[in-house]
């Protein structure tokens, strides 16, 4: 989906923190995900929402390049590391919506 103009309700976001925070600063009526429309504002920017996952991804992970050791004749990274997907399992970010998830995990960056 285009992201640009993409709008998520809290129906969509199962997260508490993230669908509290929807409820409260809800400025569209149509999410894109689900297609429910509303009389009242249910709804955020699809932008906005990833700046709050892109916040707390960044306080709570950091690119395995800054401090697992690497070495390519051992297999590559010598710790465990995670990509986007493992990320987001880890914050107990889900969706009923399957596509907001792929937008989700696509609008961050996948580094081990």
């Amino acid at each position: 989906m285009n992201t640009a103009d993409a709008t998520v309700c809290h129906y969509c976001v199962e997260e508490s923190f993230l669908a509290a925070y929807i409820r409260a600063t809800a400025t569209h009526n149509t999410c894109s995900y689900c297609r429910r429309t509303h009389p009242h504002p249910t709804a955020i920017p699809f932008d906005e929402l990833m700046a709050i996952i892109q916040e707390t991804v960044a306080g709570e992970y950091e690119d395995a390049a800054n401090s697992v050791p690497y070495d390519s004749r051992e297999g590559g990274y010598q710790l465990p590391t995670l990509d986007t997907n493992e990320v987001l399992y880890e914050l107990g970010l889900s969706s009923p919506a399957d596509a907001l998830m792929k937008d989700i995990a696509e609008s961050l960056p996948d580094v081990p």
